[in-house]
């Protein structure tokens, strides 16, 4: 995704947000910096979802719902092993571009997207899907991923403020 694309969602909130157009073109470029970590002018579009959707605010059930449904790309209400892991890590190193936090190592991720298919009763080899309820239950349930939501529920208690300029802070977290 491409700042003029990212730009283009928050501008359609302006009149419902009560901020003018600069003001919400500046927010959306702060963001854009934030995650555009090799600066090379774009961003994961689905990890940028990801990301925002753990950290605003939502409940846990409803961001892991939102999360997921953004990797069934099928459609289906499953998820492969390589959807879930890639679920995770893209949610993860998008929240960690936020907070400067390290990522977990994928194979921690891949070693918890197994644990969810084997408590499933499902093949974690790669050759079965987990249904989306019992992901999310997984998800509600394991003391791991329970701890992840937690920490990144709210960017203020992350520290994701440590990292920005005091002119992005103003336009990123706090209220117009």
């Amino acid at each position: 995704m491409r700042l003029a694309s990212l730009r283009w969602a928050p501008a359609q909130l302006t009149t419902e947000l009560g901020v003018n157009r600069v003001k919400m073109d500046d927010k959306s470029q702060a963001l854009f910096k934030l995650l555009d970590t090799d600066n090379n002018g774009l961003i994961d579009a689905i990890e940028f979802l990801a990301a925002l959707a753990v950290a605003s605010g939502l409940a846990n059930y409803d961001t892991l719902d939102f999360v997921f449904k953004c990797y069934d790309f099928d459609g289906s209400q499953e998820l492969t092993i390589d959807e879930v892991t890639l679920a995770m890590k893209s949610t993860l190193t998008g929240l960690t571009k936020l907070s400067s936090d390290s990522p977990p190592r994928e194979e921690e991720l891949e070693m918890q997207a197994m644990d969810a298919f084997r408590q499933s009763g499902k093949d974690e080899q790669g050759n079965d899907k987990i249904t989306m309820v019992a992901i999310l239950q997984y998800c509600t349930e394991n003391p791991e991923c329970r701890s992840w939501m937690e920490y990144y529920d709210d960017p203020n208690e992350i520290g994701l403020n440590k990292q920005v300029s005091q002119q992005q802070k103003n336009y990123l977290l706090f209220p117009f």
